[in-house]
């Protein structure tokens, strides 16, 4: 259930299906990189987009994390929970 990030060969992002929480991993060796922890199951795999990630959650919380470290930019909390996938529009 990884995402290989285009431009980061090094990096895959890993929602656990129905846990709190973002992965990302070393796509060569496997380690852990980080884990963000998140209010709510993530049933949708994270988008990732100029080394940002974005998780819903089932709660109905959007965060947004940086991809290098994990660290929260902001979240918000939706109307109702996320359970599909994302589209960005620019």
């Amino acid at each position: 259930m990884g995402k290989h990030i285009p431009g980061n060969p090094k990096v895959i992002v890993e929602h656990q299906l129905g846990a709190g929480g973002v992965v990302a991993l070393n796509k060569k060796s496997g380690q852990q990189l980080w884990r963000r922890p998140l209010d709510g199951g993530v049933q949708a795999a994270p988008l990732v987009s100029d080394s940002v990630v974005y998780a819903g959650t089932d709660t109905g919380a959007l965060y947004s994390l940086e991809l290098a470290g994990g660290r929260e930019r902001w979240h918000v909390t939706l109307s109702g929970p996320v359970q599909g996938s994302f589209l960005l529009a620019y």
